[in-house]
């Protein structure tokens, strides 16, 4: 796949975990592309229901956001981050990079897509962090009074 005869490739890396709905969910990692690189590229969140089904989620278009623009690092490798919010519903996240109809370039030369050191980060929603810290809180003066 991936040539004339047999059309465009497109390829999926990734992991799922369970997700929490009304959290934050922020993925980063590291991604480059050499110069005659010809295909798409992006780095995403997905949110899945108990059916495995897509529910949401978010994805950064990485050509847009400069995969090919060099800036002196070998494949031009960059760190890139995307976030998005947990629908109701949502049991599991998928922290996911893809390769978007890739081809061989006629041209020639380097065409290497690279990715590397992904980090999937799951943050509270504002009201279970004011929960929490309200009855740490409560706690602490609850231990005082018994002393």
């Amino acid at each position: 796949t991936g040539n004339a005869a047999n059309g465009p490739v497109t390829a999926h890396l990734y992991q799922d975990h369970p997700a929490i709905p009304g959290w934050s969910y922020l993925l980063t990692g590291w991604a480059g592309a050499e110069s005659n690189f010809l295909g798409g590229a992006e780095l995403a969140i997905d949110f899945l229901d108990a059916a495995n089904a897509w529910i949401g989620g978010a994805a950064l278009d990485l050509n847009g956001a400069g995969l090919q623009v060099p800036n002196g690092q070998p494949f031009h490798y960059k760190e890139y981050a995307v976030s998005a919010i947990a629908p109701a519903g949502a049991v599991s996240v998928r922290a996911r990079v893809s390769l978007l109809d890739g081809m061989p370039n006629p041209v020639g030369g380097g065409q290497a897509f690279v990715v590397d050191d992904f980090t999937l980060t799951a943050i509270p929603e504002p009201t279970t962090l004011l929960l929490g810290a309200l009855g740490l809180a409560g706690l602490a003066g609850h231990a005082r009074r018994r002393r």
